[in-house]
């Protein structure tokens, strides 16, 4: 996968290079001058997170709606950055170097952008315009609509790589759902970290049939707009 070099230079890590110095006086200054400037650069990194996840949102604000029909294909948009805890967790679960260049080059949602929308159509329609942004590239993407997850979870999820200026190689994960479908993640996300609960698999299974349940209604509701549409 090709990435910016501004974010892969594992080697130049002051903070594992300083590790390696031999404690004389003059070494323990040089460490700890490495560690004042590896806070300052992670200042930095943090900054250009927070950059990323503005762009982006300030760029779905101009997704062009259907003027014509009058309806709102985005309902409502929430974002957040990993913590570092929680990119350093990622990266040991993946046998991966828990550095702050690690973090940043092979975590991908460490700013993650979820889009609600009102039907499934407007789901593949802001898909389709993200994937057309100049200053984007896809990186990866998942059809979980087309292809739903086994326990039932269905939504779309791009990585998009910033192509320009100071978040040039910084990656955002989007997140594309109905409200149909965030309404049951939303809750199954909290159901399933219930603990000590007998009956798993009924409960699953459950769970299961309430997605199909509801994407079942999505359908039903894209159709009738649908209808409305043709006789306008």
């Amino acid at each position: 996968m090709r990435v910016h070099d501004g974010f892969c230079d594992r080697e130049a890590d002051p903070v594992a290079a300083g590790r390696g110095i031999p404690r004389s006086v003059g070494a323990v200054e040089t460490v700890k001058k490495v560690r004042e400037l590896s806070r300052i650069d992670l200042r930095c990194r943090v900054e250009i997170l927070e950059t990323a996840r503005t762009d982006m949102l300030e760029l779905l604000k101009k997704f062009p709606d259907d003027q014509r029909s009058g309806f709102h294909a985005v309902q409502y948009i929430c974002s957040r950055i990993k913590s570092p805890e929680s990119m350093m967790e990622k990266l040991k679960r993946k046998a991966l170097p828990e550095t702050l260049e690690a973090a940043l080059c092979e975590v991908h949602d460490a700013v993650g952008v979820r889009v609600i929308c009102s039907f499934a159509d407007d789901v593949f329609r802001v898909e389709k315009w993200l994937k057309s942004q100049e200053n984007y590239e896809l990186v990866k993407e998942k059809d979980y609509i087309s292809y739903p997850k086994p326990n039932g979870y269905r939504g779309i999820h791009l990585i998009l790589r910033g192509m320009n200026g100071k978040t040039a190689g910084t990656y955002v994960e989007i997140q594309l759902r109905t409200i149909a479908m965030d309404f049951w993640a939303s809750l199954e996300h909290q159901l399933k970290y219930k603990k000590e609960i007998g009956h798993a698999a009924m409960m699953s299974g459950e769970l299961k049939q309430c997605a199909d349940d509801i994407a079942s209604v999505d359908l039903s509701m894209q159709t009738i707009r649908d209808i409305i549409e043709a006789q306008e």
